[in-house]
């Protein structure tokens, strides 16, 4: 659902080009001809709570059922100083410098707990995107390579830099 949710986005945005031009010329011909014009005006109208739900609910749901999963480790006396959740809500990554502890989750295959110590490398890339991939290479057999695309990498590179050195 996540990433059926990240490639639905542009399209409604797309959407909206015809929609919100469409009902407000509505708005204004209402006189002539109410029932079509009505029928435009609340198509335009759940068109736009339509974008509400995907923009504004929808993250948040996301985000709470991946908190979920997270807060069984934090009850257990994880406390991350830095934390990534991905553009798409679909994977996390903890970072508790005190008990040198990662905590990765992916919705899909669930939670990891991985310790600095098993952490090889790690690198932003590409650094000019958008959404740049933090990538964590491990020297986990199951998981060799840990990625969450992030916001902001200016500051995630601070914060590795901060870490691992």
């Amino acid at each position: 659902m996540n990433i059926a949710w990240w490639v639905l986005r542009p399209f409604y945005l797309i959407g909206l080009v015809p929609v919100i031009p469409v009902a407000l010329i509505a708005c204004f011909d209402y006189r002539r001809d109410p029932d079509v014009a009505g029928m435009l005006i609340v198509a335009g109208l759940l068109y736009i709570a339509l974008g509400y739900f995907m923009f504004a609910i929808v993250p948040r749901l996301l985000q709470r059922r991946l908190e979920r999963k997270i807060d069984a480790y934090r009850r257990d006396g994880f406390r991350p100083r830095y934390e990534a959740f991905s553009v798409a809500f679909n994977r996390y990554v903890g970072f508790d410098p005190e008990e040198r502890k990662v905590l990765y989750v992916d919705i899909t295959t669930g939670p990891v707990m991985v310790g600095f110590d098993q952490i090889d490398s790690w690198e932003l890339s590409p650094e000019k995107s958008p959404h740049p991939l933090l990538k964590l290479v491990t020297r986990l057999p199951n998981l060799r390579e840990i990625g969450v695309r992030i916001d902001r990498p200016g500051a995630w590179k601070s914060d590795m830099h901060t870490l691992f050195g």
